[in-house]
């Protein structure tokens, strides 16, 4: 086997990630593996140590990338890598404090599972993810969990601003981290206009709180959206809550958080589909993967693709 590459986001999930690749390090030891580290900072980021590894090649390598840290981390890693046009497998550590990828595909792994099945498959396995298009300024990215506006997004500004606190980061898991922004947000749910199109046909709504595309139904670590959804089905899904109030919240929560039957509810619709566009005529609040977007109307375009992973069967 080749060298392998980690690029580690250390202090992710509360320092989580530097724990995290002692024992990943520990491991390839074990196995007399050679491996460089990277890790990523303020001024060095995921996407920008793709570019480094990719820059001292002039052959794109055939060799390992491991990546520990949050949902945020990975989603960089991809994005470097699909626009670089490579398809180099990826192993996944999770160590962030939502970790959706990780809760879907990977959920009972440990660290020693992941890297042993990337020693031993001869093959990857191809994940879904959404190929995402900003038609406002024409930029790309890939969406490996799902890509949020409104009160997802709030959440999310939220949670992050939790995780900078000392106290909530020594005493609050990641998982609650989630569930305490999620509390603090619900007396502020946003209310915004968006025109969703799914395979030519069009949906409207004037009065939507959160739209979010999905390849799965998860976010927060766990935190079911869409019963609807079939992670290994290759197509997006669409959750959009709407016309939300007082009564509203009390029919939602209960199907978000128990009965999971959501497609019940009068207040979600759920669609499904190849290619999806997004227009938000509203200054909204944005996230992909958990990375914040720029608070501005957007107009987004999804299609359907797929990324290899290595992944216990």
């Amino acid at each position: 086997m080749n060298r392998v590459h980690i690029i580690c986001h250390k202090e992710s999930g509360s320092g989580k990630g530097l724990k995290v690749w002692n024992e990943v390090t520990e491991i390839l030891n074990s196995f007399r593996l050679s491996f460089l580290s990277y890790f990523t900072d303020t001024s060095n980021s995921a996407d920008l140590i793709v570019q480094q590894i990719m820059n001292r090649n002039h052959t794109p390598p055939l060799e390992q990338i491991i990546v520990i840290g949050g949902d945020g981390t990975l989603h960089e890693v991809v994005t470097a890598l699909v626009e670089l046009e490579l398809r180099i497998p990826i192993t996944y550590i999770a160590s962030g404090s939502g970790n959706d990828f990780n809760h879907v595909w990977s959920r009972a792994a440990t660290p020693r599972d992941m890297i042993e099945t990337m020693i031993y498959s001869r093959t990857a396995k191809e994940i879904p993810v959404l190929l995402e298009r900003n038609l406002t300024d024409n930029t790309h990215s890939v969406v490996v969990n799902s890509v949020g506006f409104g009160f997802d997004a709030a959440v999310n500004y939220n949670r992050q601003q939790l995780s900078q606190n000392n106290f909530i980061k020594k005493f609050v898991g990641g998982k609650n981290q989630y569930r305490l922004a999620l509390a603090l947000t619900l007396p502020e749910i946003p209310h915004f206009n968006v025109t969703a199109k799914m395979d030519g046909k069009v949906y409207y709504f004037d009065n939507a709180s959160l739209v979010i595309a999905m390849n799965h139904g998860y976010i927060g670590g766990g935190l079911l959206v869409d019963n609807t959804a079939i992670p290994e089905k290759s197509e997006i899904a669409l959750a959009i809550y709407h016309d939300i109030d007082l009564g509203a919240v009390g029919d939602i929560l209960p199907r978000v958080f128990k009965s999971h039957d959501h497609h019940e509810s009068e207040y979600i619709t759920l669609i499904k589909g190849q290619h999806l566009q997004l227009f938000f005529h509203d200054h909204i609040l944005g996230q992909i993967d958990g990375e914040p977007l720029v608070k501005l109307p957007h107009e987004f375009e999804f299609t359907v693709s797929s990324y290899p992973f290595y992944l216990p069967e």
